[in-house]
């Protein structure tokens, strides 16, 4: 019966040496994953931040024909508009003048 006590104490150390054995791959496979998943992360943030980088670096070429051609279209607007304001200053101009030469002649023919 000793013999047999001595067997299950042994059975038991080595079923603790086992499960500790088992935790401790068990805790480094857990590190290791969380290594891993850290990296992963963050090569995702370091290829996130890349790409938002070259689509920064794109937005002028994509935008810059826009802005030219709204600048084109705002200038040629602003021409146009430029010359409409002469031509209705010289018509504003020319019709005062005519008023005042109208005036002038009805002035002098009342007296």
């Amino acid at each position: 019966m000793q013999e047999e006590t001595q067997q299950l104490f042994a059975w038991e150390e080595q079923a603790k040496q086992i499960v500790a054995e088992a935790t401790l791959r068990a805790q480094a496979i857990g590190e290791e994953a969380a290594r891993t998943h850290i990296e992963q992360l963050t090569r995702f943030k370091e290829e996130a931040k890349e790409a938002a980088s070259q689509t920064r670096a794109r937005l002028p070429e994509q935008i810059d024909p826009q802005c030219q051609a709204k600048r084109a279209e705002a200038e040629k607007e602003a021409s146009h508009i430029r010359q409409e304001g002469l031509q209705n200053i010289q018509a504003a101009v020319h019709a005062a003048l005519q008023q005042l030469f109208m005036e002038e002649e009805r002035h002098a023919r009342g007296r």
